[in-house]
């Protein structure tokens, strides 16, 4: 009898009680979860950048004297920032290569000359305008089209007449590039032929799909 009366006075003085158990559980969580969101808001960021589904092979010219027609991409850009931190993206750019039989017999780097409003505004001519700088808050996405041109020009003789082009798609972030997403264009025919045909040029607008 004494036994017992010992066991129980223990059990009611003993400082570690269920319910005292339960609510430090419950507080520790909720510390957890108040680190996580203050470490999300303030340090995490994780910006995925994807292309629409089609883009559109165009000519226009490099300069405002409208001498020196180059090969243009037309692409919708999208920027999805999944963590808490705002990010700025400073500049866009794409690596193109040109297939024929899964060789690549060209590469050039793509620049992001301009936002498309801008460049219907400037009636397809190419002010050296830099872009904007795309801000991206977090947990949401911002989306741009921009019109690509060579960093170095493309000679007519450069390009074969049917290739396949695979697009590689980069972001600099802070000081650093890099690669964020990359696309395949397949049966490219009867476009980016002309660049000496004078002021009328081929256009087609394709799909590309993503290479994982």
């Amino acid at each position: 009898m004494n036994e017992l009366v010992t066991e129980n006075e223990t059990k009611k003085n003993s400082v570690w009680t269920i319910p005292l158990i339960i609510t430090m559980f419950i507080a520790l969580v909720s510390l957890f979860f108040t680190g996580w969101v203050f470490i999300d808001t303030n340090f995490v960021s994780k910006v995925d950048v994807n292309a629409g589904r089609q883009i559109r092979l165009f000519v226009a010219f490099g300069d405002e004297k409208q001498e020196k027609p180059q090969p243009c991409i037309m692409m919708t850009v999208s920027y999805t920032n999944h963590g808490g931190k705002v990010v700025a993206v400073f500049d866009t750019k794409l690596n193109v290569k040109w297939l024929c039989e899964n060789k690549i017999v060209l590469e050039r780097e793509f620049k992001a000359l301009r936002e498309l409003d801008n460049f219907l505004m400037a009636e397809g001519k190419f002010p050296q305008y830099p872009i904007s700088t795309v801000v991206v808050p977090g947990k949401t996405n911002e989306v741009r089209c921009y019109v690509f041109t060579p960093y170095v020009t493309v000679e007519q003789e450069d390009i074969p007449k049917g290739f396949d082009l695979v697009i590689e798609v980069y972001t600099q972030i802070m000081n650093k590039w890099s690669l964020k997403s990359k696309y395949r264009v397949l049966n490219v025919s009867d476009v980016w032929q002309d660049l000496k045909a004078g002021l009328t040029f081929n256009a087609k607008v394709l799909d590309i799909e993503e290479i994982k």
